[in-house]
């Protein structure tokens, strides 16, 4: 049975990366990274978890789902252009509870960004822990640094447009970590 990473290598070959979550083979190697497995997906991305050949550091790279470069018409233009937008933005960035943005790339045309790797789990989750839910000592701490990392980004003139328990993990020392600026 192929598993994702089987699925995108062959998406991949196939064609310039449009549909990426039915991706496919061995070892997919993206610039310097080979990429391990995948860790997520939402409306616009795909992200994996890969691995940086020279100095074996663990990051996460999103690519952009279902773009594609000759086509490039309204919608296109625009999910590219948010895409970029929030590269740019992960780049700038630099505060212990948001996601930093190391790099920005195009594999096959497709661009594609490498991140922090957070070993963690989303908020979501972390709260319908029933050890978790007594504990409001716990989301009070939470709660103040992401109003840290919040009040960081607006100083910036950022506004994040998807603030939802799904785009923040809560990481090993359970510390919450904001990602996916949904731009």
């Amino acid at each position: 049975m192929k598993n994702d990473l089987d699925i995108f290598r062959n998406e991949t070959i196939l064609s310039t990366y449009s549909s990426l979550e039915n991706t496919a083979v061995e070892k997919i190697m993206i610039d310097d990274y080979v990429l391990l497995e995948k860790i997520g997906q939402g409306g616009m991305g795909i992200v994996f978890k890969a691995q940086k050949k020279q100095t074996e550091e663990i990051v996460a790279i999103k690519f952009l789902l279902h773009y594609n470069n000759a086509c490039q018409n309204n919608t296109t233009k625009i999910r590219l252009q948010r895409f970029l937008k929030e590269a740019e933005i992960g780049q700038y960035l630099h505060h212990p509870n948001i996601v930093h943005i190391h790099k920005l790339g195009y594999y096959n045309n497709s661009p594609y960004m490498v991140m922090d790797y957070i070993e963690g789990i989303t908020l979501l989750k972390y709260i319908q822990q029933p050890h978790i839910v007594e504990q409001w000592n716990i989301y009070g701490n939470i709660f103040y640094q992401l109003t840290d990392a919040l009040h960081y980004i607006h100083k910036n003139n950022i506004l994040h447009r998807d603030i939802k328990p799904e785009n923040i993990l809560i990481n090993q020392q359970g510390n919450p970590i904001l990602m996916d600026f949904g731009i």
